[in-house]
């Protein structure tokens, strides 16, 4: 591997993308003795939750905690389900052509949901549901079982 130790410790994203041998590494499909393997994480001392920070999408202000790693790359990735639609982090780190760009795109989309404005919008839309269930639901709760009781 061209000027680094294994495992990457520090720039893990820029190191990734920079490297032409952990882009081969982090882009292959793996064979038959060696695979991208999620897993969970490891059990460090004092770390009971064993939930560590995503790679992909967390920055300084903003973090997802993540359960599982990549065995083969030796990174934590998060499985969280974006607003957009994107492939979670695990998906995005092996397949991103530009890693730097797909990272700065999934720490801005994760500011974006968290911030204040958008986290009211979602607990506005879940009332609004909500309260359409419970005042919807009665009514046709009350004659579908009429209809039943015919």
């Amino acid at each position: 591997m061209e000027g680094g130790c294994w495992p990457v410790k520090r720039n893990k994203i820029k190191t990734f993308h920079e490297s032409e041998d952990l882009q081969r590494i982090r882009k292959w499909r793996g064979g038959l003795l060696l695979q991208h393997t999620v897993a969970p994480n490891p059990i460090k001392e004092g770390n009971k939750s064993n939930r560590r920070t995503c790679i992909m999408c967390s920055s300084h202000e903003y973090e997802t905690k993540a359960s599982t790693h990549c065995t083969l790359c030796q990174v934590v990735l998060c499985k969280r389900r974006w607003s957009d639609g994107s492939p979670t982090c695990i998906v995005a780190f092996h397949t991103a052509d530009d890693l730097n760009a797909e990272s700065k795109r999934r720490r801005d989309l994760l500011k974006s949901e968290k911030s204040p404005e958008a986290v009211a919008e979602r607990q506005a839309e879940r009332k609004r549901k909500r309260d359409e269930r419970e005042s919807g639901g009665e009514g046709e709760g009350g004659s579908s079982g009429a209809a039943a009781a015919v």
